[in-house]
């Protein structure tokens, strides 16, 4: 397969940026924790399960947010891992090197910036990257394994040969992700097995099986784990208590956070069924079923995501993969514009745009994060109270702000040094500070 030098040079545009992005990205919010500098990350990591956070993800965010070196490897990564799943979910093809599908490797990058209107703090902010991207790739690889045994009837897993006691590993490690995205996909399972077993007398795949079970034992682990009741507490809330009062405030908060974060993605679903309907003779009926089932997870994932203390973007991320991706398998077959090649042109100079001002507002955000850091040492080997003449602002560009940057940080440094916000906290326990504030 020949590779043009345009698709060559867009794609190695978009892994040196977001290699930049990896090592430039700001300090932010939760990061300020990690100032403090090493620790036994497994030590950290059994004091987080029974106290702040049991995730698994956890322990990776600790190991990778202390070191500047291993934010942008971890970065790439995650970035490559991703969207070689996307990849073969979507066109249900193994990546082969040697055969670098560059074209639709980049539609699919393009398409996902496009319709997630927080993409850099879900691959950069590693407390986000660590704790969601990276356990949602076990957990929706788990979840396409799933709808494609039971579409296709195709056993990846049999077919990879996977050691018996790998998958139990692998398991573990899925139930342990998130709360609201493994019954989901948990879900899907138990509801395939019992259909396959009422038509066809079957009973579910011996290796899948044996994978799930490993992640409803992970699940367990994860779900009665001590800081999930802490966690509760912290929020007000009762552990294990359903709060339908709760519940409904959070769906209000989907609905809010859709409409100004994901107004795209939302407009799209909304069209999806005509467009479905509009092209209904040329679409593959097994690929018609795999939208439906992978659309239905993602409802699933946002039903269960809804019961959660602590809300925002990332726990409406899972929900978006499956949605993103149902969007991708019903455009990859079907309108022939998106494989003309002036959209692939579109495609490359988006790309560029993207990637290359994504890197310059992480440049930007982490000279700014010097400049104030680089004050407070000055001022703190004259007195422990220090008062900056101005705060962090990450502030770059009002549109693009949102898709790299989590938040500018403009209040994270307040005028009273009688209350103290998270990170200023963060940052007394560090210089060894008595106050901190700005003029």
């Amino acid at each position: 397969m020949k590779i043009s030098i345009f698709d060559a040079f867009t794609l190695g545009i978009v892994f040196c940026s977001v290699l930049f992005c990896g090592f430039f990205y700001p300090v932010l919010r939760d990061q300020f924790y990690y100032l403090a500098g090493y620790t036994n990350p497994f030590v950290e990591y059994y004091h987080s399960y029974w106290q702040t956070n049991p995730r698994i993800g956890q322990f990776f965010s600790n190991l990778v947010g202390r070191s500047r070196y291993l934010q942008p490897i971890f970065s790439v990564l995650l970035f490559a891992s991703f969207f070689g799943l996307i990849y073969l979910v979507v066109f249900r093809r193994n990546f082969e090197f040697q055969k670098i599908p560059v074209k639709k490797f980049l539609f699919l990058i393009a398409g996902f910036v496009l319709l997630i209107n927080y993409f850099g703090e879900m691959f950069f902010y590693i407390p986000y990257s660590g704790n969601y991207t990276f356990t949602h790739i076990f957990s929706f690889g788990y979840l396409f394994l799933i709808i494609d045994e039971f579409v296709y009837k195709k056993a990846w897993l049999d077919e990879m040969m996977v050691q018996k006691w790998l998958l139990i590993l692998i398991g573990i490690f899925t139930g342990l992700g998130n709360e609201h995205t493994v019954p989901a996909v948990i879900g899907m399972y138990l509801f395939f097995s019992v259909v396959k077993y009422l038509k066809w007398r079957k009973l579910p795949n011996k290796n899948l099986f044996i994978l799930s079970a490993a992640v409803i034992f992970g699940y367990l682990l994860l779900f009665f784990a001590p800081a999930n009741a802490v966690r509760f507490q912290a929020a007000g809330e009762e552990p294990y208590h359903f709060d339908f009062a709760r519940y409904f405030e959070n769906w209000n908060m989907i609905f809010k956070i859709d409409y100004y974060y994901n107004f795209g993605l939302a407009s799209l679903l909304v069209l999806m069924p005509f467009l479905v309907y509009f092209f209904r003779n040329k679409l593959v009926q097994k690929e018609l079923y795999r939208m439906i089932w992978f659309s239905i997870a993602g409802i699933l994932s946002l039903i269960i995501a809804a019961y959660s203390p602590f809300f925002g973007t990332r726990v409406l991320f899972f929900s978006n993969i499956c949605l993103i991706v149902s969007v991708f398998i019903f455009f990859s077959q079907n309108v022939v514009f998106f494989k003309t090649g002036i959209f692939q042109i579109m495609v490359n100079v988006f790309l560029l745009i993207f990637f290359v001002f994504a890197a310059v507002i992480s440049i930007h955000a982490h000279k700014n994060f010097e400049r104030v850091t680089s004050e407070i040492e000055t001022q703190r080997k004259k007195s422990p109270d220090v008062v900056l003449d101005s705060g962090f602002n990450y502030r770059f560009s009002k549109y693009l702000d949102r898709k790299v940057l989590l938040e500018t940080g403009e209040d994270y440094i307040d005028r009273d040094p009688t209350k103290d916000t998270s990170v200023e906290k963060n940052l007394k326990n560090y210089y060894r500070l008595k106050t901190i504030s700005i003029k």
